[in-house]
């Protein structure tokens, strides 16, 4: 499974293992080399359907289910360095069963999967994770741990 990410603010879409996904927990226990940390609401669009290069018009064709969540930076997320590496931490994006239709637009949905499919394929039970708000820096003062 590939969680992808489109960002926004500058309409980029990078990719994170599916290794940072958390469905269960709401706690983030903090890598001792991290000292700042940023969350992003997301709205999370499950796959249903196998693409590439899906065009806007056929995109609700592609997915079946929308979740909120969230996804942790640890760094500055407009800094091309932290996209490499500090959105790479396992369990840093979080996904809540909640119900996330009015957070997203469809039309911002079917922009994002038609950027996110024009250099990557889409499989069955991939996620593409939309950025719909700025990021807000998470105070940790030496703490362990995070909840949310």
């Amino acid at each position: 499974m590939n969680i992808l990410v489109y960002r926004l603010s500058d309409q980029a879409v990078y990719s994170r293992p599916d290794t940072t996904l958390e469905r269960e927990s709401k706690v983030y226990y903090i890598p001792e080399e991290v000292d700042c940390l940023y969350k992003v609401p997301v709205v999370y669009v499950r796959i249903c359907r196998a693409g590439k290069c899906i065009g806007e018009k056929f995109a609700e064709r592609y997915y079946d289910k929308l979740y909120p969540g969230v996804l942790l930076y640890a760094g500055d997320p407009a800094s091309p360095e932290t996209i490499a590496f500090g959105s790479q931490y396992d369990k840093s994006s979080y996904i809540d069963e909640g119900n996330a239709l009015d957070l997203c637009p469809p039309q911002c949905i079917a922009q994002a999967l038609s950027l996110a499919t024009r250099k990557q394929s889409v499989r069955i039970g991939d996620l593409l994770a939309i950025e719909y708000d700025k990021p807000e820096r998470v105070e940790i003062d030496g703490q362990a741990y995070i909840s949310y």
